[in-house]
């Protein structure tokens, strides 16, 4: 409706684990079916959670 915000959606379907790795361009759908395993899925997620509190510092440091 007018003037309010949108609501944000969650995936019925699919795990959030499984969403955010998809979203984030780290492996596709059928990567994570046919190559990839339970380990890997979180490996994906710490490395893209450790390269964006890197960039995060480095801004930081570049600010000051």
């Amino acid at each position: 409706m007018h003037g309010q915000p949108a609501r944000r959606m969650d995936y019925l379907n699919v795990p959030p684990p499984i969403g955010f790795v998809v979203t984030s361009g780290l492996a596709s759908l059928a990567e994570l079916q046919g190559i990839y395993g339970t380990e890997d899925l979180w490996d994906l997620i710490e490395i893209h959670a450790v390269n964006c509190h890197n960039t995060a510092k480095a801004r930081d440091a570049d600010r000051h």
